[in-house]
C-alpha cells in the first residue's frame, strides 16, 4: 500500500506534458501487443484460401478480356460477310481469272470495318480459291508468302488460330493469324463458315503478337508474378510468352477456355511469388493501426482533457472576449492558480467593458458636435438666398408667389430646426427638397421637374439631414441658369439603390454639365469662388456618419450629369437624437 502511494505521489508531481506522454506510452504499448496478436492469427488462417481466390479472379478477368476482343472481331467479320456488297464482291472475284482493281477498291470498306473492330489487329485480308488477295491500301505483302497463299490457309478447314508467324507486311513484326474459311451455300448466294470442307475464300485476321501479349498482361497483380498466354488446341500461339515464361518446376498453371472453340487462356504463376496477399495484409494492417490510433487518441484525449480542463476554459474565455461574445462570466471550479487566473480575466473584462463604453460615449458626443457644426454651415446659406428671393418677389408685387415661397420657407425651417435631429429618412429629405425646388421654380420662373427613383422600402432609410440639398442647389446653380432655355424639360432625378449591404445615392440633371475636375477638387479643398457649393461639407458629414464614402462625378452636358455617392453601413446608426 505504501509503495502504491509513493507511485501516485511521484506521478502527481510530474509536469503536465510528462503526465500525458507517460499515458500515451502505456496505452500505445498495450494496443500494439493486441494488434500483433490479432493480425498474426488472422493471416495465418486466411492465407491459403485467399491466395486461391485471387488467382481465380485474375484468370477470370483475363478470360473476359480475350472474349471481349473475340466478340468484337467476330461481330465485324459476320457483319461484313453477310452484306450483299461483300457477297457480290466474292462472287465476282471467283468468276474472274485475275484480281481486278475495282474489286480491290470495293473490298476496302469491309477490310477497314474489320480492322476498326480491335486495336490488336495488325492487318486483315481476304484470299479466294483463285489466290486473289485483297488488303487495305497501306498493306503490301513483301514477306512470308505462305500467309497470302490460299492453299496454305484453306488447309486449316475450319476457324483456326496459328502460332505467331512473320508478318507478310513488316520485317519487324510477328502476327498471330486467325483463319476464318467461308463457302457459298449450295444453290444460294449466301456465305457461311466452312467446316471440314473446301472453302471458296478465307478471311485472315492477323493480330499483332506484341500488342496481344501486352493486352493479356497489362494488368499486374500485387500478390504474385504471372504471365498470360494463349493456346489453340494445345499449341502455344505467343512466342513472346514462351521466351519470358518461368521455369516449369517453379510454376503453377491455371487454364480456362475462351468463347472460341479450341482457344484456351493459360496463366502461369511463379511459385516463389505466390505469397500471402500482400495488399490485403497492408490494408488490414493500416486499418488495424488506425483503429488502435483512434482508441488510443480517445483515451489520451480524455486524460488530457481532465488534466488541462481549466486551461481550456481560460482559452475559451479569451476567445469569446476577443469576438465580443463573453456575455456571462464563467466562475472558477477550484481555488488554485487557475481559479485566480479566471477571476483575474473576469475583472479585466469588466474593466475593459467600462472603458469601451466611456470611449463610445465620447465618440458619439464628438460626432454630434461636428455634425451639428457642419449642418449649421449649410443653413445660413439657404436662409440668405431664400430671403433675398422673397424680397425680390415682394418688390415686384408678386404677392402670390411671395406667399407660396414664405409657406415653403416656413416648412423648410421647421424641417431644419425640428427637434435638432442629426438624421432623417430619405422620404423626409426628398419632401424637404420639393419645398426648396418650389421656391427656386418661382424665383427662376421655370418648371424644373423632380423625379424620385427608389424602392418604397428605402424611403425609411436614415441619412444625415440636409445631405442631398447642396447637390440639388448645385444642379440648379450650375445646370439651369442662363442656358436653361436649351433644356425643353429641365429635370432633377434622385435615385437610390441597395446592393450587397451598400447604399448608392445618385443626383442627376439634364443641365449644362459638371466640371468633373473642379467638383472632385472641391470634395477635399472646399469650393472656390466659382466652385460647387457645399460639396466639401457634404463629404465631411458623410465621412463622420459612415466612415467609408465614395463620391463619383460624370457629365454629358444637356443629357445626364450625375453625382453618385456610395455608402457603407453607418458608424453611428443608433444616433437619431441628441
Amino acid at each position: 500500500m505504501q509503495h502504491h502511494h509513493r507511485i501516485k505521489s511521484w506521478y502527481s508531481n510530474l509536469r503536465l506534458h510528462n503526465k500525458i506522454s507517460l499515458a500515451m506510452i502505456i496505452v500505445l504499448a498495450l494496443l500494439s501487443v493486441t494488434f500483433s496478436a490479432i493480425t498474426t492469427t488472422f493471416f495465418t488462417t486466411r492465407y491459403a484460401k485467399e491466395s486461391m481466390i485471387v488467382a481465380e479472379q485474375w484468370l477470370e478477368l483475363s478470360v473476359r478480356t480475350v472474349n471481349h476482343e473475340i466478340e468484337a472481331i467476330s461481330e465485324a467479320i459476320i457483319s461484313s460477310s453477310v452484306k450483299p456488297g461483300f457477297v457480290s464482291l466474292a462472287a465476282r472475284s471467283l468468276a474472274s481469272e485475275q484480281r481486278e482493281l475495282q474489286l480491290l477498291v470495293e473490298a476496302q470498306t469491309y477490310l477497314e470495318s474489320i480492322m476498326r473492330s480491335s486495336p490488336l489487329i495488325a492487318a486483315a485480308m481476304v484470299v479466294d480459291r483463285n489466290n486473289h488477295s485483297y488488303f487495305t491500301y497501306d498493306r503490301i505483302p513483301k514477306y512470308n508468302p505462305t500467309l497470302v497463299d490460299f492453299s496454305f490457309l484453306n488447309a486449316q478447314k475450319s476457324i483456326t488460330a496459328l502460332p505467331a508467324l512473320q508478318s507478310p507486311f513488316s520485317l519487324n513484326t510477328k502476327v498471330v493469324p486467325f483463319i476464318v474459311p467461308l463457302k457459298f451455300l449450295e444453290s444460294s448466294s449466301y456465305l457461311t463458315v466452312a467446316s471440314d470442307q473446301s472453302a471458296d475464300l478465307v478471311i485472315a485476321i492477323l493480330l499483332d503478337e506484341s500488342a496481344l501479349y501486352t493486352k493479356l498482361n497489362e494488368a499486374k497483380s500485387l500478390f504474385f508474378r504471372h504471365i498470360n498466354t494463349l493456346q489453340f488446341r494445345g499449341q502455344n500461339l505467343l512466342g513472346i510468352a514462351e521466351a519470358s515464361a518461368f521455369e516449369p518446376e517453379q510454376s503453377i498453371y491455371w487454364r480456362a477456355d475462351t468463347s472460341l472453340d479450341g482457344l484456351t487462356l493459360v496463366m502461369t504463376i511463379e511459385r516463389a511469388s505466390f505469397k500471402p496477399l500482400l495488399m490485403t495484409i497492408i490494408l488490414v494492417s493500416i486499418f488495424s493501426a488506425l483503429l488502435i490510433a483512434s482508441l488510443g487518441s480517445l483515451v489520451i484525449m480524455e486524460i488530457a482533457q481532465r488534466t488541462t480542463r481549466d486551461f481550456t476554459t481560460m482559452t475559451a474565455m479569451i476567445e469569446q472576449i476577443k469576438e465580443g461574445r463573453y456575455n456571462q462570466e464563467i466562475q472558477p471550479r477550484h481555488d488554485d492558480e487557475t481559479g485566480s487566473l479566471i477571476r483575474g480575466i473576469n475583472e479585466m473584462h469588466r474593466t475593459l467593458l467600462s472603458q469601451m463604453e466611456r470611449i463610445k460615449e465620447e465618440e458619439q458626443e464628438k460626432y454630434r458636435y461636428l455634425s451639428q457644426m457642419l449642418t449649421e454651415q449649410i443653413n445660413p446659406h439657404f436662409i440668405y438666398n431664400t430671403l433675398e428671393i422673397i424680397n425680390m418677389e415682394v418688390n415686384k408685387e408678386q404677392y402670390g408667389n411671395a406667399s407660396q415661397m414664405i409657406q415653403a420657407f416656413a416648412a423648410f425651417l421647421r424641417y431644419s430646426l425640428n427637434q435638432g435631429e442629426d438624421t432623417t429618412s430619405l422620404d423626409r429629405e426628398v419632401d424637404h427638397i420639393r419645398k426648396y425646388l418650389m421656391i427656386m421654380n418661382i424665383r427662376l420662373e421655370t418648371r424644373i421637374i423632380l423625379i424620385c427613383d427608389y424602392p418604397k422600402a428605402l424611403g425609411e432609410y436614415r441619412i444625415p439631414k440636409s445631405i442631398l440639398m447642396p447637390l440639388i442647389e448645385n444642379s440648379i446653380r450650375h445646370g439651369f441658369t442662363s442656358a436653361l432655355v436649351g433644356a425643353e424639360v429641365p429635370a432633377i432625378t434622385i435615385k437610390a439603390r441597395r446592393r450587397q449591404g451598400r447604399i448608392t445615392l445618385t443626383v442627376a440633371d439634364n443641365g449644362q454639365g459638371i466640371d468633373v475636375e473642379q467638383a472632385s477638387k472641391a470634395l477635399s479643398e472646399g469650393p472656390s469662388d466659382k466652385g460647387h457649393v457645399g460639396l466639401n461639407n457634404v463629404y465631411r458629414r458623410l465621412e463622420l456618419y459612415y466612415g467609408q464614402v465614395s463620391v463619383n462625378f460624370s457629365s454629358i452636358p444637356g443629357y445626364r450629369n450625375e453625382v453618385t455617392i456610395t455608402l457603407d453601413e453607418p458608424r453611428w446608426p443608433q444616433i437619431h437624437t441628441p
